[in-house]
């Protein structure tokens, strides 16, 4: 049982105005802790709180901070060239300081068209001097991920599992591999409460004002939990110190802006600055996944906010979680209207996806490979989809689950369906990859013609196939 929001300067009315605004934009799930006690959960059917999904890009904050924890423990600095611990050419003299930062002076050109490869990244000219600019990409992590992988003798999620998974209660959950180590950049599948325990192991040992929480070094992997003061302390103070503490200027980052650069009013939340894996937020800081995978830290008031979605209008979502953090106060609050209580209660416990599925269009681009696929109506009102990988009924009142699999591949694919006849005689049907962010949109024209559409398409190769969970962890992915 969550406590009052009230009692720790959260406001309930403030939530229920967040599930309005966030409607429309596919959310799926959301923590809200402070000061280590989750004040609200929600997950908007058939998503979950406890069920690990892609996170994209927050995979590169857990690689930094899997890199900063080496350091803290003497085996590296910060400031070793990359060729020191990989066997690799390095001759414009890349530091780890500079792939953490973003600031190896190659533009965002060359590293959009590089691949994810660390030889290819160390052997290309920068465009400017190194260390002059700032260029978000994934190949400077993913050589990050190798130099971890190096240092430590273990992939890195391995390597995190006793100094961090394990002492915040973050269960068994998996990478992406490329060429056979942990990806690095992209590819970690966490649930939304292990985001809001990694965001509040990184907030100060004490907020000002309070004594400081018992060191508790173990959270339980069993259950939520509803209290995260166990991550407190996890992750040593000097880590914390530089993860949200140093940033570099991203604003007008191919213009030499510095950091005292005002935000580009379109995209504020972007141009304040990059951190050690980490955007710098208007407050606090953030990890930053594609398609609105967020962790919101804000070490000033104790808030953390975690979040997980489906949008290509990420700008909107964030402004939608900052008018939540902007409502929050420094002291508890009176306790709320009964009836606003009970309206959020009823809200969250009825939240579902399918009740946004008029505003939820498809992206551009072709849709998944649907040969061998059927939709067919059955005799009980509802819809078999058959594919050559498995079969599910689907209902217009309720989400299917089930496994799914791609002939010729290893893995599964955990899905969750619905479907349901329109009045022009078209069967609309969604199938929610759910451990990712996205969705295929289905239709089946009144004349028997089934097309499908990605809602957000997976980043790289927008391919059923780049979604498979490995076999070893199929169970832990189940929908």
């Amino acid at each position: 049982m969550t406590p009052a929001p009230e009692e720790h300067g959260l406001p309930t009315a403030a939530l229920l105005a967040l599930i309005d605004d966030l409607d429309g934009q596919d959310p799926h799930a959301l923590v809200v802790a402070r000061h280590g006690t989750v004040l609200a959960r929600a997950a908007w059917a058939p998503y979950r709180t406890d069920r690990a999904t892609l996170v994209y890009s927050v995979s590169k904050s857990v690689t930094a901070l899997a890199v900063l924890l080496l350091a803290d423990e003497g085996r590296i600095g910060l400031d070793d060239p990359v060729d020191r611990h990989l066997d690799l050419p390095n001759p414009h003299r890349l530091t780890l300081r500079r792939l953490l930062t973003m600031t190896t002076g190659h533009s965002r050109e060359q590293t959009l068209a590089m691949p994810t490869d660390p030889r290819v990244l160390l052997a290309t000219p920068p465009a400017y001097p190194v260390g002059s600019r700032f260029a978000y990409n994934s190949p400077a992590t993913a050589t990050l991920a190798r130099v971890v992988a190096a240092v430590s003798g273990e992939q890195p999620g391995a390597y995190l599992r006793p100094r961090l998974f394990d002492p915040l209660g973050i269960g068994p959950r998996w990478w992406r591999r490329q060429d056979g180590i942990d990806q690095g950049f992209s590819g970690l599948h966490l649930t939304v409460e292990d985001q809001a325990r990694l965001g509040t192991a990184l907030l100060p040992d004490a907020p000002p004002g309070r004594v400081p929480p018992p060191r508790v070094h173990e959270c339980s992997s069993h259950g939520p939990g509803d209290v995260h003061s166990c991550t407190l302390g996890v992750v040593p103070r000097g880590v914390r110190e530089v993860i949200g503490g140093e940033f570099v200027s991203s604003a007008g980052a191919e213009s030499g802006a510095d950091p005292g650069h005002e935000p580009d009013p379109g995209i504020p939340d972007w141009s304040r600055g990059y951190g050690y894996g980490v955007w710098a937020g208007r407050h606090g800081f953030r990890m930053d996944g594609a398609y609105g995978q967020f962790t919101l830290v804000l070490p000033d008031t104790g808030l953390v906010v975690a979040y997980q979605g489906a949008t290509t209008d990420t700008q909107r979502t964030l402004d939608v979680l900052w008018r939540l953090v902007e409502s929050v106060a420094a002291d508890p609050l009176p306790a709320a209207d009964p009836a606003v209580t009970a309206r959020w209660r009823e809200r969250v416990a009825g939240l579902d996806s399918w009740t946004a599925r008029d505003r939820l269009t498809p992206a551009g681009g072709p849709g998944p490979d649907l040969t061998g696929w059927t939709l067919t109506d059955t005799t009980d009102g509802g819809r078999l989809l058959a594919t050559p990988g498995g079969a599910l009924l689907l209902y217009p009142d309720r989400w299917s689950t089930g496994i799914l699999t791609l002939p010729g591949e290893p893995g599964v694919l955990p899905v969750a369906a619905r479907a349901e006849r329109l009045p022009d005689g078209t069967v609309r049907a969604h199938l929610a990859l759910t451990s990712s962010p996205h969705r295929v949109l289905l239709t089946r024209t009144a004349a028997g013609t089934l097309d499908a559409r990605w809602h957000t398409a997976p980043l790289w190769h927008p391919e059923l196939r780049t979604l498979l969970v490995p076999p070893q962890v199929a169970d832990l992915a189940a929908p």
